[in-house]
């Protein structure tokens, strides 16, 4: 996928889940009732809220692994694909990982277990939406991290950090519309120049039943 698309796709649904475009019957609107607030967000519709990643998530660090690297099961250990793999595993289901150093220092993650974290990770479980709307944390990482030459996540500034709350029927329709959004991009996609006529085919034809 091309890198311009990928933007694309992430402003889509950074919009989205911060509730400048609302999700009514898989189609989306401009909010007209955003209300400003006090965190990365800027701003949300006036029915939302917002939650501390520490209350939001269960937060904790991966282990060093069994001496021997090698098994069935996917082993990650700082960066944002496996290392190796490894013969038993310390998590299972939805999981999103945070790259604690090295060259993807601040990296989040989602991915599904059964995995083996490692001690270079952290690891956030907990519900759907939530692990979703952590993700968008990815754009603004010198919220939760610190250090010039060797960066590295400030635990405490993490779990700190503002998560966008809508009322818990329009998480629903937004997961939703997400599993459909990131599922609905054709392999032809990179190609198309006008993204602006994508977005709007994609739209009315994909969300709204027209494309399977």
């Amino acid at each position: 996928m091309s890198a311009v698309l990928t933007e694309f796709q992430h402003s889509v649904l950074w919009h989205v889940m911060t509730g400048k475009l609302i999700v009514k019957d898989l189609a989306i609107t401009p909010c007209s009732d955003l209300i400003p607030v006090d965190s990365w967000i800027k701003s949300l519709p006036r029915n939302w809220t917002q939650i501390r990643v520490q209350d939001a998530l269960n937060l904790s660090k991966g282990q060093t692994p069994p001496q021997k690297i090698s098994g069935d099961y996917p082993y990650y250990n700082g960066g944002v694909v496996p290392t190796g793999n490894c013969e038993d595993y310390n998590y299972n289901g939805d999981s999103v990982l945070i790259s604690n150093g090295g060259a993807s220092a601040g990296a989040i993650t989602r991915v599904h277990g059964p995995i083996w974290v490692g001690g270079d990770c952290y690891v956030a479980q907990g519900d759907k939406y939530l692990l979703r709307a952590l993700e968008l944390l990815n754009q603004y990482r010198e919220v939760y991290m610190e250090g010039s030459a060797m960066s590295h996540v400030k635990l405490p500034r993490l779990k700190a950090q503002w998560l966008p709350l809508p009322p818990k029927e329009e998480r629903a329709r937004i997961l939703s519309f997400i599993e459909k959004f990131t599922h609905f991009i054709p392999d032809s996609a990179p190609a198309i120049k006008d993204l602006d006529e994508w977005y709007q085919s994609m739209l009315w034809h994909g969300l709204t039943g027209g494309a399977q």
